[in-house]
């Protein structure tokens, strides 16, 4: 949930004139950068949008969340947010099946991959929610009303 921690912390005066940058601690409260774990850009409105367009990133520059909010005070996520997981630099490498499926090859690690992707209401998971593999593959689809899973699926 990671839409919501980010979204009850960042309380701030927004600048629509251009992008902001604010650095997070681990509860995702903002800090100064000497404290950060991460930072969050957030985008100005374009004309005729409603909505705040926020990407999190690691301090290494990973992404973490790309998603959008309602509200200037980015406490009500709403719209199509992308989650991501940031890996470790311990491995470099991974073993994964080829393209049919019948050997196994070594391919370079990404630092980090999509996780899930899929539609925020108010805060809440909304419809399709698609889970993938570290490869990029998909795992599985969620689908989601009101925030509550009703059906996973392959």
């Amino acid at each position: 949930m990671k839409y919501i921690v980010l979204s009850i912390i960042i309380a701030f005066a927004f600048s629509a004139s251009a992008q902001k940058k604010i650095y997070l601690d681990q509860r995702n409260f903002a800090t100064d950068s000497s404290s950060a774990k991460t930072y969050a850009i957030i985008f100005p409105k374009v004309a005729d949008d409603s909505l705040y367009r926020v990407k999190q990133y690691s301090l290494s520059g990973q992404i973490i969340v790309d998603g959008t909010f309602r509200d200037e005070a980015l406490t009500i996520a709403n719209g199509f947010f992308k989650n991501y997981k940031v890996l470790s630099d311990k491995f470099s490498e991974y073993q994964a099946l080829d393209g049919d499926g019948s050997t196994k090859v070594t391919r370079p690690r990404p630092k980090s991959y999509l996780t899930e992707q899929g539609h925020i209401v108010n805060n809440k998971k909304e419809g399709a929610w698609r889970v993938f593999f570290l490869d990029g593959t998909l795992k599985r689809i969620e689908n989601y009303k009101n925030g509550i899973l009703e059906k996973a699926s392959k």
